[in-house]
C-alpha cells in the first residue's frame, strides 16, 4: 500500500479576489486483501437498493484492485470511501500492516457522525 502524492496550486474567483487552494493527487499501489466485518457483511447484505448496491459492489472491486477512489481520512486511523448516490452512502474502513483493509461498517450522510465512532471503536479491536 503506497501513497505518492503530489501538490498542485489552483486558483478561482470569488467574489473578485483570487483564491488559492492547494489540490493533492494520491496514487494508490495496494498489495493485499479486503477484509469485511460481520456489522458490514450484514450492513450490505440490508441494502434495498439495487443501484446502490451494485454502485458498492463496483466500488469494492476497484478497491480490490487498488483503487479507493473518493475518500477521506476520518480520525483514528479510519477512513470513508464516499459513494454518491441515494442518500449517499458511506463505506468506512482501516488498514493494518499496510496490507490489509478492512471494511468496518457502513452507512449513510444521514447517520455519518454516529457511523465514525462506530468505526473508530471498531478499529480500535482490529
Amino acid at each position: 500500500f503506497v501513497v505518492a502524492g503530489n501538490e498542485h496550486a489552483a486558483s478561482s474567483r470569488l467574489a473578485g479576489k483570487p483564491k488559492k487552494s492547494t489540490l493533492l493527487s494520491v496514487q494508490l499501489l495496494f498489495l493485499g486483501l479486503i477484509e469485511q466485518t460481520k456489522g458490514f457483511a450484514e450492513w450490505r447484505a440490508s441494502l434495498k437498493n439495487l443501484m446502490a448496491a451494485t454502485a458498492i459492489r463496483r466500488r469494492l472491486e476497484r478497491a480490490q484492485a487498488g483503487n479507493l477512489g473518493d475518500f477521506k481520512a476520518v480520525g483514528e486511523s479510519v477512513s470513508e470511501m464516499r459513494i454518491d448516490i441515494g442518500p449517499g452512502y458511506r463505506l468506512y474502513f482501516t488498514v493494518r500492516q499496510m496490507q490489509v483493509v478492512f471494511l468496518l461498517i457502513g452507512g449513510t450522510k444521514a447517520t455519518q457522525q454516529s457511523d465514525i465512532q462506530n468505526a473508530i471503536n471498531m478499529a480500535k479491536e482490529i
